[in-house]
């Protein structure tokens, strides 16, 4: 990746377009969720978004 962007960043744009965040998972949550027991690691700078258009 050449650019990342901030969570803040991330709901500014998906809000201008008319979408609600119903959920969000950092780094840290991904880890626990995905990868807890495997020696695989959650990229530090990937955040999952789920959002809808209202």
């Amino acid at each position: 990746m050449k650019h990342g962007f901030s969570f803040e960043e991330n709901l500014n744009i998906l809000e201008k377009y008319h979408f609600n965040v119903i959920k969000h998972l950092s780094p840290k949550d991904i880890q626990k969720q995905f990868f807890e027991n495997t020696e695989q690691q959650a990229y530090e700078n990937v955040h999952f978004i789920g959002a809808i258009k209202y």
